[in-house]
């Protein structure tokens, strides 16, 4: 074998070469079009045969982009030329050769019965037909890609493993890779690995999203169940006196920044600590509780062979700088104890194609990814066009034409189960799952109990206004972020089993959720509203198509009108971590409204209008709590004088505050000088108005509406929420809290909103509907905890400064109050269950069948109980019993 620096100058010989290039994109346009079920005219086996071989000394090269070609060889002869028995062995070894092992492991199913490993093991005559030494080096290759934890075996691909490697012995391990590559997979395994063989009790996981709680805890809590490991499992932080020794923490970052201030020294017992999607850090208001929390473990933790015994792993999705953890926060750190990378190698290759629009027709077309052209029209490859139907036609632009012209792509490109398509909120997911409807039939579903159970779930825990039932039994689902966490489960699952051939989705897929898709639509460059694709989160949705464990790539479609609308998104494919403060001055909207706060005494609080109030409020909080103010101003790049006048209004400002900053930090994100206000209010209150303040939270059952307008009439005057203390949103709050504590369902909360829109069209009321769920989620899940929280801690602090008795029960009573605040569940069965990581619905409808069994607050043992199982596996939808009975066995 020649050397590696003339291998590597072979492949760039070969991607120069006319022949090959014709060669290529003779495969990319042959692919395309048999992937559209265009007219085509098939590859010679001359043509298959040299692509194969030059594919293998393109994989072979030192270089990833040459790497790179090799694969998409690969993937577009799997999608193609995979029924061959020959070409099929060629191209697993092909798959061996760029370090893929997972795919041909003998019990990948992406080659099927044609496996050649399974064939090898079974004594099959594959080795007739090979070099022996290529199936040795194949063999030993694919066995040092192999991990044993406890007598069973996983596969990863070569750069899996190198990452596995370095965390089997480094202190700071922080990596970045395309969306697919399995990030969180490798982390899952190696403290499995850890525990298996008893190095580790205590791991803390931080994910960025509620929604994403549950996804890794589904994806932990099945990998301790097929090795048998001992270790529990938690995803809230209340009750850590009764933790056993080895368990699992998955909270958010302010789950976590309660544990902290909570209990300090348990979180010094965590020994590793994983952030995932930690690109988190750059983005406002979550940067900045990310940040502040990692300081605050970092100090309390230490770090492993330094100054703690604490591990510290990092991932990220296409970030070309992931020394930043190190850099910012362990400055000090020898060599010898981190590990950073940068991959670029992603185990799926994606299909990019691009869908134009006309009056008359559309046109297909393919990104050439791999080409040495520079310019990007250089880029595009045709495939052929198809034409709209006569009542399609025309120039009529409105929403509801573009859905429908949309769908008739959707449904034309003839790819079948599968496919997600891509909106930019829940009302939309709606919007195009209902057209879907219109034209597809209900499909015969051979397991029906399936839909039953799923028919069941929904009756019980959600609305039928939304019609997901009649969508499901057309092969439709739905997904996004504010869906019942066992309903979006339940999608998932019945998209995996291709129950569900159509699944509508919103930006919960760039979170990190697992949705295995073969097919992604996008209908315009747009993520979020009106918000546009940063090439971080276009790059990440991309990345969702394909999964390793369906196939060798995945395809992506951009429907437009202009191709150059996603140009930009294609010439940039990664990005770099920040400081959150980045996010906020280099906004020049947001830079204003800070610069006015300081600066301008009669704007100082116009940011508490603006959309962005959060991730303002906690830069401003930030800069009047922090040291290192003149860090952070210099960000905002100021002519000298005015940079100077604001260092010197931001000092004043701190100067004057009332409040110490170890009462301040109690409440991060909530500008201190609100803060001030609402202890100046406390001050003007009798001991006996204080101490009746603290009654209210004795008992959330008991709380009512008029007792929470008291509450809410104080943080509205003060916290400026509800927004300026207005009486109509104050009492319009106050009566939705109650409802909420009182455990009143979603399902109820939308019946209430809906019983005046008796006439309303099905869109319009899942718009209501939606405006509804979206309502309680922003106030019961997010405001009320926070604002609350904080007119509490001032309460109590208040009332110590007074010298006033009592406050340690005062203190137990309002944290339980502001747990059933955020969970909206007050009973003790309820509450027991939501620690755990029992959604809201299940929690409650499970303490209304077993209430009068308990009679009291319960442990593990008592849903163990005989009658217990019986009541709750007859009065729940089996939905609903499997995901509870997930949640106690973890």
């Amino acid at each position: 074998m020649p050397p590696l620096n003339s291998i590597t100058q072979l492949s760039s010989q070969i991607l120069e070469s006319e022949a090959f290039i014709n060669r290529f994109l003779q495969l990319q346009t042959y692919a395309g079009q048999s992937r559209l079920s265009f007219d085509i005219t098939d590859l010679s086996d001359a043509v298959v045969s040299k692509l194969l071989f030059q594919g293998s000394v393109l994989a072979m090269s030192d270089d990833v982009p040459h790497k790179k070609v090799s694969q998409k060889i690969n993937a577009l002869l799997f999608e193609t030329k995979a029924d061959q028995p020959l070409v099929n062995l060629s191209i697993q070894i092909l798959s061996s050769r760029l370090g893929n092992y997972p795919v041909i492991s003998e019990d990948s199913e992406v080659f099927g019965e044609q496996n050649i490993v399974r064939k090898l093991n079974d004594g099959a005559d594959v080795i007739e037909v090979l070099d022996p030494e290529i199936l040795g080096s194949l063999s030993f290759e694919e066995e040092q890609a192999r991990l044993l934890i406890n007598n069973q075996v996983f596969h990863f691909n070569l750069y899996q493993k190198e990452i596995l490697d370095e965390l089997a012995d480094k202190a700071l391990v922080s990596f970045s890779a395309p969306t697919s590559f399995g990030k969180s997979f490798i982390v899952r395994h190696h403290l499995a690995r850890e525990y298996a063989e008893g190095r580790t009790s205590k791991v803390l996981i931080i994910v960025p999203t509620k929604s994403l709680i549950d996804d890794f805890h589904e994806s932990v809590s099945s990998l301790k169940r097929r090795l048998g490991l001992d270790f529990s499992i938690y995803t809230h932080a209340r009750s850590v006196e009764e933790v056993p020794e080895r368990s699992v923490f998955i909270l958010t970052q302010e789950r976590l920044s309660f544990l902290i201030e909570k209990n300090p020294d348990f979180v010094r017992t965590f020994q590793i600590v994983y952030c995932d999607e930690a690109q988190y850090i750059s983005r406002g208001y979550r940067g900045f509780v990310l940040r502040s929390v990692l300081r605050r473990v970092i100090d309390l933790c230490g770090i492993l062979g330094v100054n703690g015994n604490t591990q510290y792993i990092f991932s990220s999705p296409l970030i070309k700088n992931p020394e930043y953890y190190k850099e910012r926060f362990f400055p000090e750190l020898t060599e010898d104890h981190f590990f950073h990378k940068e991959v670029l190698y992603s185990p799926v290759e994606k299909n990019i194609h691009f869908v134009t629009k006309g009056s008359v027709d559309f046109s297909y077309s393919l990104l050439n990814d791999s080409s040495n052209q520079e310019g990007f029209a250089e880029k595009i490859q045709e495939l052929g066009n198809r034409t709209f139907p006569q009542q399609l036609r025309g120039n009529n632009n409105s929403v509801e034409k573009e859905i429908e012209r949309n769908i008739h792509v959707v449904l034309n490109s003839n790819l079948g189960s599968g496919t997600i398509l891509y909106t930019t909120s829940p009302l939309k997911t709606h919007e195009y799952a209902h057209k879907l409807a219109e034209i597809l039939p209900e499909k015969n579903i051979l397991n029906q109990r399936e839909i039953l159970d799923i028919t069941q779930y929904i009756r019980d825990h959600y609305d039928e206004s939304f019609g997901l039932i009649d969508l499901i039994r057309r092969g439709i689902g739905l997904h996004y972020g504010r869906m019942p966490i066992g309903l979006r489960r339940a999608m998932v699952r019945l998209f995996e089993n291709r129950t569900i051939d159509y699944l509508v989705c919103t930006s919960t897929l760039l979170e990190g959720v697992n949705l295995p898709a073969k097919n992604i639509f996008l209908f315009s460059n747009k993520h979020n509203g009106n918000t546009k694709h940063t090439a971080l989160s276009f790059w990440n949705l991309v990345g969702r198509a394909g999964r390793i464990t369906f196939g060798l790539s995945g395809n992506i479609f951009c429907v437009t009108q202009r191709m150059e609308e996603f140009r930009e998104l294609f010439e940039k494919q990664d990005s770099e971590i920040v400081d959150p403060e980045t996010e906020v001055s280099d906004n020049q909207t947001r830079r204003n409204y800070v610069l006015s706060s300081f600066l301008d005494q009669e704007k100082r609080f116009d940011y508490l209008r603006s959309r962005s109030r959060s991730d303002i409020e906690y830069l401003i909080y930030e800069l009047l709590t922090v040291n290192n103010i003149e860090e952070i101003v210099n960000r905002f790049k100021l002519p000298e004088e005015e940079r100077v006048s604001l260092m010197q209004s931001i000092q004043i400002e701190k100067d004057s505050l009332q409040l110490p900053v170890n009462v301040l930090r109690k409440n991060p994100g909530i500008d201190p000088r609100l803060q001030d206000s609402l202890l100046t209010l406390l001050e003007g209150l009798t001991q006996l108005q204080l101490r009746t303040l603290c009654e209210i939270a004795a008992n959330p059952l008991a709380v009512n509406k008029l007792s929470l307008k008291h509450i809410l009439e104080k943080t509205g005057e003060t916290l400026q929420w509800p927004q300026n203390g207005q009486f109509d949103e104050v009492d319009t709050t106050a009566g939705r809290i109650s409802q909420w504590l009182h455990e009143l369902s979603i399902a109820q909360f939308i019946q209430q909103a809906l019983r005046h829109h008796q006439d309303a069209t099905p869109i319009e009321r899942v718009e209501k509907a939606l405006r509804v769920v979206d309502r309680l989620d922003k106030d019961l899940s997010y405001n009320a905890p926070k604002y609350i929280k904080c007119f509490y801690d001032l309460v109590l602090y208040d009332a110590q400064r007074r010298g006033m008795q009592d406050l340690d029960t005062y203190e137990e009573r309002i944290e339980s109050f502001l747990f059933s605040i955020e969970s909206g569940v007050s009973s003790f069965i309820g509450r027991f269950l939501f620690e755990r990581g029992v959604s809201r619905p299940i929690a409650i409808k499970t303490n209304f069948l077993v209430e009068e069994l308990a009679g009291g607050p319960v442990n593990l043992t008592f849903f163990e109980r005989e009658d217990v199982v019986r009541a709750l596996s007859e009065g729940l939808s089996r939905i609903a019993f499997d995901e509870l009975m997930e949640h106690l066995n973890a």
